[in-house]
C-alpha cells in the first residue's frame, strides 16, 4: 500500500467517524430568553469567556430586523452605559465603520410590566450612500442589564415594529436575571 493511498484513506476514516451531533454546542436557552418575540426568532446565542460579559442572543427573521440581545451582570446607573454607547459611536466612526452619525433622540422609558425604567436612544448613521437608523436600548433587570441593537435601513421597518418587539421581549425575561 503506498503511503498517499494510505493518507487518503484515513482521511476518509475521519471523515466517515465524524458525528457534528456530537459537538458540544449549547442549545438556545430558552428559559432565559424567549424564542419568540415581536415576529422575530432565536436563531442563536454565545456566552462570552468572561463571566462578567454575559451573553448575546441573536433574532432575526426573513424579510425584517435583526436583533442582538446582551444579558450581562450589572447594577451600575443606566446613564453610564448609554454614555458608554455614544463614546463607542465615536470610536466606531474613527476607525471608519461608518462616515457619520447623528443621535436622533434619547429619552428614559417607563418600565415595563413591573420592570424597572430604561433607556432608549436612536441614532441616525451613514454608510457610503446610505443612510441607517440605530436604535440602542437597555434597560436593568434584577442583578443584570438588558441592552438591544438593532441597526437597519431608514425607511425599511417602522419604530412601531421595534418598539413590538422590545415590549415581547422585556415582558418575557426574567425578573430575577440568568
Amino acid at each position: 500500500m503506498s503511503i498517499r493511498f494510505a493518507a487518503v484513506t484515513a482521511i476518509l476514516v475521519l471523515i466517515g467517524s465524524y458525528d457534528a451531533s456530537a459537538q458540544d454546542v449549547a442549545p438556545c436557552p430558552t428559559s432565559v430568553v424567549p424564542a419568540r418575540a415581536g415576529g422575530l426568532e432565536l436563531i442563536g446565542w454565545q456566552k462570552f469567556p468572561r463571566a462578567d460579559a454575559g451573553a448575546v442572543f441573536n433574532y432575526r427573521a426573513v424579510g425584517s430586523f435583526g436583533a442582538d440581545v446582551y444579558l450581562y451582570p450589572g447594577s451600575d446607573p443606566l446613564d453610564g452605559e448609554v454614555g458608554g454607547y455614544k463614546e463607542n459611536l465615536q470610536v466606531m466612526r474613527d476607525r471608519g465603520d461608518f462616515e457619520a452619525f447623528q443621535v436622533e433622540s434619547e429619552r428614559e422609558l417607563p418600565g415595563v410590566e413591573g420592570q424597572p425604567t430604561g433607556r432608549h436612544v436612536v441614532v441616525m448613521l451613514r454608510r457610503g450612500n446610505q443612510s441607517q437608523r440605530s436604535h440602542f436600548y437597555v434597560f436593568p433587570s434584577g442583578a443584570q442589564h438588558v441592552k438591544v441593537r438593532i441597526t437597519y435601513p431608514e425607511g425599511r421597518f417602522t419604530d412601531e415594529a421595534v418598539q413590538t418587539f422590545i415590549g415581547e421581549l422585556l415582558g418575557t425575561l426574567p425578573k430575577h436575571g440568568m
